[in-house]
């Protein structure tokens, strides 16, 4: 075979190949990636609100593919610079979805139309999940066809390569799935290309149809040429902007810095110059009058956005401000901490404290999620990359920041927020316990989840210097829920927002969601709480509480998974399955009395654990330290606990019906053998929180039972309900028949007993008729008489228990 003039073997091989890939291949390519990409986006949207997204709620990938989507390439994104906060996330049709699969430089395409090239259609063939079956297929003609034809060395241009690439092509359509008749037309088509396509080069006669396929073809790719060229052409044009854009802020970032040194050596040179008197000398040396390069720097203000329905909180606010010392200019380096449950509202009232005092912070606030490494290296370099401080590492960058917040001479405020993982990594601790604090000029705030005594021990901080933050009072929950969902959906019912924040704990993050909710649903306040009460955490979930800023995790939103890192902690720690299996029981008990003398390590140990570990004498101590250190379970007294009341809901929805059942029966022991053994005088008031648990237990075993009649454990619950009661008074009166049942303590055990509690812990009323026939001054045969008939028992029977 000889070449034409001009033209050899490899050159005609090239032109062929590359009639097959754009000419005959890619018609069907957009054709058939239009017709699955449309059902595709509709299905993207009904099920993620493609086209709603914002910064904190848009897809990062779209499972089960890994590949993290392009937003820069949608909505002019690419023109809005480096900071992904200002990005437009809507996903407003099934051509920006293709987008997001391809770099910006490839999607100049608004339609799957001509230009919608072969770089563009291949590289959604290869990385959007519904074309996974041809994705190892197409990615071989991407970069073995594709990128070889449009970037060629025509030496390399082999009979061996040329084959190849139609049998890559050939593969490509038979993986894609056509319809038959179009793979059998396509692969026809292609063969035909490869077959008789050398031959048009070197001038063989070919037949008139062949000829008219020919010409048809060559006047088309010539057309798309131009095109080409004007595509290049404006990436290479974008790609200079680009760089003199960012040469430019460079330039200016040395200059400002430039500048603000030539006038310190000019101040300092008019300070050596000027002849002053000794004693005005010695004063200004006194002061450290002097300029920095850092205070010439943007003042920089990163808290997240305030709360608009903030509420309360003054005290503890007042608290901060005298940790704090801010009435005192003198104070140099300060610490303080905010301590309490996940979901009490730390952050949010961090970040009030932070904005109400923007004016006394001069120095700047800056701000850094503790969370995990991932969020703390990422505030990092976006601190960095706003000081124009980005080093080559992360610690050289960490450094840099450090030691330019520590030269700040006016006042600053760092915020360490969720200082709660264990151990902290090794950046972290240069932060909470590096020596560039020592002689600087600001203020260090940490929120945390760990108790006081514990964040105290981990930073070196007084405990004076640690504020606590519970939930809300009854009032501040109930202002903060009219605020949230507006007067117009809670008019005359005072006492049904009452029960609803009783419901719910008053913990700010519940009244968050469910504030939320009822806006969204614009419903009654009563209607919300008839249906919560039905459904608890359930209705609860359909709404998150929107994040604060950028670095809150979703999971930090809910009520739900809030708390899932603390379970994981205790599950994980010494005495794991024990707490847990204790943390599964205070799930059915009274929450705002639970005694340490609960924790019976023989009764919650599984059966085949280790007997010398059960035995160990600090094995209480440990499993208390556990429970209590990110406050899932808070100190209330000495030897004393309470739990949050939507953390046992919590619990007690992550329990199967099976594990229910078991930690009921294992509360019922636990009370059992506290009753049996209590040695406390009964003035003690932990003898009658035994039995406040017991009637708490008992109403739990109840709705379970109605939940669930059928279940398989259903008859041993039904006889701890019914026979069981009589053991726990039983042990309980030896108690007070040891303390001579006094006038107080019969009143007291009559008061748990009568309707009013039993109303308050919502089981059934005693007879009002009943309750007022029995006289307070009563003997203790009739005091007797009163608790057995409630309990339908004598107490004066000589009981025998197995």
């Amino acid at each position: 075979m000889t070449s034409s003039p001009g033209t050899n073997a490899e050159q005609r091989r090239w032109l062929v190949v590359g009639i097959g890939l754009n000419r005959v291949l890619m018609p069907y390519l957009r054709n058939k990636i239009q017709q699955e990409m449309k059902p595709f986006y509709q299905h993207l949207l009904a099920n993620c609100g493609l086209d709603k997204q914002t910064f904190s709620t848009h897809l990062r990938t779209i499972p089960p593919s890994t590949l993290k989507l392009n937003y820069e390439s949608i909505n002019n994104n690419a023109t809005l610079g480096r900071d992904t906060r200002l990005f437009d996330y809507r996903v407003k049709d099934e051509v920006s979805l293709a987008k997001l699969f391809m770099k910006p430089f490839m999607a100049h395409f608004n339609a799957f139309d001509s230009s919608f090239d072969a770089s563009a259609a291949l590289a959604v063939l290869c990385c959007a999940p519904l074309f996974s079956a041809a994705a190892l297929s197409a990615e071989v003609v991407r970069s073995e066809v594709r990128n070889e034809w449009a970037h060629c060395d025509y030496a390399s241009w082999t009979e061996v390569k040329y084959d190849t690439c139609f049998d890559q092509m050939k593969t490509l359509v038979n993986d894609l799935g056509f319809a038959p008749a179009e793979t059998t037309e396509l692969l026809a088509e292609l063969q035909l290309w490869r077959k008789n396509g050398l031959d048009l080069c070197i001038g063989k006669p070919l037949d008139d149809t062949f000829l008219k396929v020919i010409s048809d073809e060559v006047v088309a790719v010539a057309g798309t040429l131009p095109d080409w060229l004007e595509k290049t052409n404006d990436n290479i044009n974008q790609l200079r902007a680009m760089l003199e854009s960012e040469f430019g802020k460079v330039l200016a970032i040395l200059s400002e810095a430039i500048k603000g040194k030539n006038e310190e050596q000019l101040m300092d040179k008019e300070l050596e110059d000027r002849p002053a008197p000794p004693n005005i000398w010695e004063t200004l040396l006194s002061r450290q009058f002097s300029v920095s390069t850092a205070d010439y720097k943007s003042v920089i203000f990163d808290a997240p956005d305030p709360n608009k329905w903030f509420t309360g909180r003054q005290k503890v606010l007042e608290s901060l401000e005298t940790c704090l010392a801010l009435e005192n200019s003198h104070q140099k380096f300060r610490m303080a901490a905010i301590c309490g449950l996940g979901g009490s509202g730390k952050t949010t009232l961090a970040t009030q404290f932070a904005w109400k005092h923007k004016s006394e912070y001069e120095g700047g606030v800056f701000w850094f999620s503790m969370e995990d490494g991932k969020k703390f290296d990422s505030c990092v370099n976006d601190l960095a990359l706003s000081l124009g401080m980005m080093q080559n590492s992360l610690d050289l960058t960490l450094n840099q920041i450090l030691t330019f917040i520590s030269k700040r001479v006016k006042r600053w405020l760092m915020v360490l927020d969720n200082v709660d993982q264990a151990p902290l990594s090794d950046n972290m601790q240069r932060v909470l316990l590096g020596r560039w604090k020592r002689w600087s000029n600001g203020h260090l705030l940490i929120t945390t989840r760990r108790e006081r005594k514990e964040i105290c021990e981990c930073v070196h901080l007084e405990p004076h210097c640690c504020v606590d933050v519970f939930s809300f009072s009854i009032d501040e929950a109930k202002e903060f829920l009219r605020s949230r969902f507006g007067d117009e959906n809670a008019a005359d019912q005072d006492d049904t927002l009452n029960e609803l924040v009783v419901e719910l704990g008053c913990l700010p993050l519940a009244l968050e969601q469910a504030g939320a909710h009822i806006r969204s649903l614009q419903c009654p306040v009563n209607k919300y709480l008839e249906q919560y009460k039905l459904e608890r955490l359930q209705l609860l979930s359909e709404h998150q509480a929107h994040p604060s800023w950028e670095y809150e995790s979703r999971s930090r939103l809910s009520v739900h998974t809030t708390w899932l890192l603390n379970f994981d902690y205790v599950k994980k720690s010494r005495y794991g399955e024990i707490a847990t299996r204790f943390i599964h029981a205070a799930a059915f008990l009274d929450p705002d009395e639970i005694h340490e003398r609960l924790i019976n390590a023989e009764l919650l140990s599984p059966d085949d654990a280790d007997e010398k570990k059960k035995e160990l004498p600090l094995r209480n101590n440990h499993i208390v330290e556990v429970l209590t250190k990110f406050s899932l379970f808070q100190r209330k007294s000495v030897r004393c606990m309470r739990l949050h009341r939507v953390v046992q809901q919590v619990i007690r929805g992550t329990m199967a019906s099976q594990e229910i059942a078991m930690a009921m029966r294992t509360t019922f022991q636990l009370l059992k053998n506290a009753a049996s053994s209590a040695r406390e005088p009964a003035t003690d008031m932990s003898v009658f929180s035994i039995i406040r648990h017991w009637l708490t237990l008992k109403r739990h075993m109840e709705q379970q039972l109605r939940g669930t009649p059928k279940d398989i454990q259903a008859d041993q619950l039904w006889r701890l309900v019914n026979t069981r009661t009589v053991e726990i008074v039983f042990a309980v009166s030896h108690t007070l028949e040891g303390s001579k049942q006094t006038l107080e303590n019969r009143r007291r055990l009559s008061a748990l007993l009568d309707g009013d509690f039993d109303k308050w812990i919502g089981g059934r009323e005693v007879d009002v008729a009943v309750r007022e026939s029995h006289s307070c001054e009563c003997d203790e045969s009739s005091d007797d008489e009163e608790i057995g008939k409630y309990f339908k028992i004598d107490l004066k029977y000589p009981f025998q228990f197995s």
